[in-house]
């Protein structure tokens, strides 16, 4: 009971150790090296855990950025045209 009283009262920190923990996870099932080519670059010898997160960040990069560059712009104001006189 005293550990479920604990858990209610302080579950930020409940999560913050259950997300520490299973990145440790994480990193201990992903440390063997793996070949990675892309396009003409060949890269013989990287942790598995390295590939894994400059994934993740690339595409949370691209998840920010692409929003603001492909926004589409306002519509234009157009005044009709006058007849000349």
């Amino acid at each position: 009971m005293a550990v479920l009283r604990f858990l209610l009262v302080h579950w930020a920190g409940a999560l913050t150790a259950l997300a520490v923990l299973l990145i440790a996870i994480v990193i201990a099932q992903n440390l063997e090296p793996v070949q990675f080519d892309v396009l003409f670059w060949s890269f013989p010898s990287l942790p598995k855990l390295v590939v894994i997160l400059a994934s993740m960040l690339l595409g949370a990069l691209l998840a920010q950025v692409l929003p603001l560059l492909l926004r589409s712009r306002p519509p234009a104001v157009h005044t009709p045209m006058q007849r000349p006189e």
